[in-house]
C-alpha cells in the first residue's frame, strides 16, 4: 500500500472548442483534468500508464473504441483516455484531455484516475443546464 501512487489536487475543467470555460453542457468540447502525482519514495521508478475514466450520469463510460480497456481488480474496464509518464518518485504535475464526440446530457459526471491497477484519485462535475 505504501508504494501505491496517489493523485491529488485534481481539477476538472469542461471547456469549449476555444479552451474557455463551458457554461452549458451543449458547449463542452474538451474535458481537461489537471492533477498532481504525489511524491512517494517507496514507489518504483520508471515508465507508468495513467488511465482516466469519465462516467456519464446514465452510467456509461465516455470512450473512443470498445477495445479501450485496462485491467482493474479482476476485470477489464473501459477508459476515456490514457497517458504514459515517467515516474521518478518525485511530485509530478500533469494534465489529461478527453475530446468529446458524444452528445452529453445534464447531470453529474464522475472522473476517476487509475495507475498500476488501482484507483489513485477522482472527482466530479455537474451540469444542470
Amino acid at each position: 500500500i505504501a508504494s501505491q501512487l496517489e493523485a491529488r489536487n485534481i481539477v476538472i475543467e469542461p471547456q469549449t472548442k476555444r479552451g474557455g470555460k463551458a457554461r452549458y453542457i451543449s458547449k463542452v468540447a474538451v474535458i481537461k483534468v489537471s492533477y498532481t502525482i504525489a511524491k512517494n519514495n517507496t514507489a518504483r521508478a520508471g515508465l507508468r500508464v495513467i488511465y482516466m475514466r469519465i462516467t456519464a450520469p446514465d452510467g456509461t463510460v465516455l470512450h473512443r473504441q470498445a477495445s479501450d480497456k485496462f485491467q482493474f481488480e479482476d476485470q477489464q474496464i473501459l477508459y476515456s483516455a490514457r497517458k504514459n509518464f515517467e515516474y521518478g518518485g518525485q511530485e509530478l504535475n500533469d494534465v489529461m484531455y478527453y475530446t468529446v464526440t458524444e452528445t452529453l446530457s445534464k447531470g453529474k459526471y464522475e472522473v476517476e484516475l487509475f495507475a498500476d491497477g488501482k484507483m489513485v484519485g477522482g472527482g466530479s462535475f455537474e451540469y444542470k443546464k
